[in-house]
């Protein structure tokens, strides 16, 4: 989400430069697979003039949390208008910024739980979980609240909290992004 929040930060600054750097943070964050999915999904949401205000963003492995594991995803509110209201090739920014000075935009967060194996797998990540999302809280974003987080916060592949990590990775999705999260951070 915030991943995404930065790239639209970057495309809005305009042109073709804007895009690519928009694509290079991205990759950055998300890594090359899923930044190429990430961009094709809002161009086709551009493209089916669907604004980021009511699109889902999910994880697509599982989490340990506390004793459970679980996947997350950020619900767009229910009664948000889902028309882009922007033109051209900054549709969606344009769109994004419009809504921020009307009132802040907020994504129910929720989780869904581990139940067993066949039923929540945990190195498929291609089957749907069969298990409810249950809402937790709420993510608000505000004309303020856009600033870029550091990169160490969005590079970290789990949540830290005051007694170890309040969200550790599982699966093998987030081993391998464990290892390349790592890998990246000495590189920089």
């Amino acid at each position: 989400m915030i991943a995404s929040l930065d790239a639209a930060a970057s495309a809005a600054r305009g042109g073709v430069a804007g895009r690519i750097r928009a694509l290079a943070t991205l990759i950055g964050a998300l890594g090359v697979g899923d930044a190429l999915r990430l961009t094709r999904t809002v161009s086709h949401a551009a493209g089916r003039g669907v604004s980021l205000a009511a699109m889902e963003f999910y994880s697509r492995a599982p989490f340990q949390l506390g004793e459970r594991a679980v996947r997350y995803r950020f619900a767009p509110q229910r009664d948000i208008d889902s028309a882009v209201r922007g033109t051209g090739p900054n549709a969606l920014s344009d769109d994004f910024r419009l809504r921020l000075t009307e009132g802040p935009v907020r994504w129910s967060f929720e989780l869904q739980g581990y139940l067993d194996p066949v039923r929540t797998p945990m190195d498929d990540h291609r089957i749907p979980w069969q298990s409810p999302w249950l809402p937790v809280a709420w993510l608000t974003v505000t004309e303020t609240s856009t600033a870029p987080v550091p990169m160490a916060l969005r590079a970290a592949p789990s949540w830290p909290a005051s007694n170890g990590p309040a969200l550790e990775p599982l699966g093998d999705l987030n081993l391998l992004r464990g290892a390349a999260y790592e890998v990246s951070q000495r590189g920089r």
